[in-house]
């Protein structure tokens, strides 16, 4: 939406606005992050809270006003950090695993990972937007998360089902 708005937000200077929009790309990079480790069934208490932190200072920095190239090259080294060190990480961990939701997940991370290099390069070598992968690719990916998303839900509620049946017969 950024992209094809003509205009800020009310209220909002269009400096003000690239901040908070920088804001909230960083809290998605910790959310993806925070997602993908709960996701494979692991529970990384200190990565988390080190993550939380880098975010808050970045956060932090950009709404006080650092200048444009500093906020910028933070917010984009921090979500190329988290995007591609988890998406790479989980990989391995489908592997080792081998379940079917987790080598779902990590081909739509490995998607993920491929576009994120394309229009990455693109950003850097300043292409034209039209040339970027992920607006395309996108609808893909979400088809991709909510099928998983609905198979875990169906297997929580059968696991729930089965828990109701078992604490009846002992009942």
């Amino acid at each position: 939406s950024t992209i094809l708005a003509q205009e800020t937000w009310p209220g909002f200077t269009s400096l003000q606005f690239t901040a908070f929009s920088l804001c909230c790309l960083v809290i998605y990079a910790q959310c993806f992050v925070m997602f993908t480790f709960r996701f494979g069934g692991e529970v990384k208490p200190r990565i988390e809270q080190a993550s939380w932190c880098i975010v808050s200072v970045i956060v932090v920095v950009i709404l006080l006003g650092a200048p444009a190239n500093v906020r910028d090259y933070l917010a984009f080294i921090w979500c190329g950090i988290a995007f591609f060190s988890t998406g790479l990480y989980f990989q391995w961990r489908a592997w080792c695993t081998r379940k079917p939701q987790h080598l779902l997940l990590a081909i739509c991370w490995l998607v993920v990972l491929v576009l994120g290099v394309h229009d990455s390069a693109v950003a850097l070598n300043e292409w034209y937007n039209f040339k970027t992968l992920s607006a395309f690719f996108s609808p893909v990916i979400i088809l991709m998360l909510g099928v998983l998303l609905g198979w875990k839900v169906a297997e929580d509620m059968r696991r729930i089902d089965g828990f109701n049946l078992e604490l009846q017969q002992r009942v």
